[in-house]
């Protein structure tokens, strides 16, 4: 299990992921943060859910166990998340382990997204990922 997180962490090096948006949307996302409440359906079971951060050039955030952080950037209808870097931390708990693995994997799966109000839902080919609004 410990093998699978660092070879998805690993793959978050070399590897971007994009959120289908159109070109106004590049500023709403612009100082927010976002927790996610769901992912396929079933809430996070931990104190500290994973979490998405936009700042200006940069996106960061924590992904169960570790915190990553990449740059994006908006073309055309799509944000492309490119040099992304993670912590290497291990957990002792499988179901963080498991959770940060699917939320990797989601992150990976990417191909939309749709903003309604306070909530975030990003749709990927094997995982939907839920996120609410924090600041």
């Amino acid at each position: 299990m410990i093998k699978a997180i660092f070879t998805a962490i690993f793959g978050l090096f070399f590897i971007g992921c994009a959120l289908q948006a159109n070109n106004s949307s590049a500023d709403i996302f612009i100082n927010t943060s976002w927790t996610l409440v769901s992912i396929s359906g079933k809430s996070p079971d931990t104190e500290k859910p994973p979490a998405l951060r936009f700042s200006d050039k940069k996106a960061s955030g924590f992904s169960g166990v570790n915190n990553f952080s990449a740059n994006y950037k908006i073309s055309n209808d799509k944000i492309v998340f490119s040099e992304m870097i993670s912590t290497r931390m291990a957990s002792l708990s499988a179901e963080l382990s498991k959770l940060e693995t699917d939320f990797i994997s989601a992150l990976l799966d990417i191909t939309s997204f749709e903003l309604n109000g306070d909530t975030l839902s990003v749709y990927g080919a094997n995982h939907t990922l839920v996120f609410q609004k924090t600041r």
